[in-house]
């Protein structure tokens, strides 16, 4: 996702749907992944682990989040 930020920059006119669909697949992926993450965590008994684990996604998603809209507002 970070490299779809620098490349909608960089792109032609022509690729920039291209890069466009990179951002919106990766951020689709991140979702899934932290659904997958967040469905697991209650099996897991170290409190402290979990909340770490939780903290993280919820960074990673907001990262993941803030760079597909900066790539959609360029594409757009």
């Amino acid at each position: 996702m970070r490299f779809c930020r620098e490349m909608v920059a960089l792109a032609p006119a022509e690729m920039i749907s291209d890069v466009g669909t990179g951002a919106l697949l990766g951020l689709a992926g991140a979702k899934a992944a932290g659904y997958n993450v967040r469905i697991n965590l209650p099996h897991i008994q170290d409190e402290e682990f979990r909340a770490d684990v939780r903290a993280k996604l919820s960074a990673y998603l907001a990262e993941a989040a803030e760079l597909a809209r900066a790539v959609e507002e360029r594409v757009e």
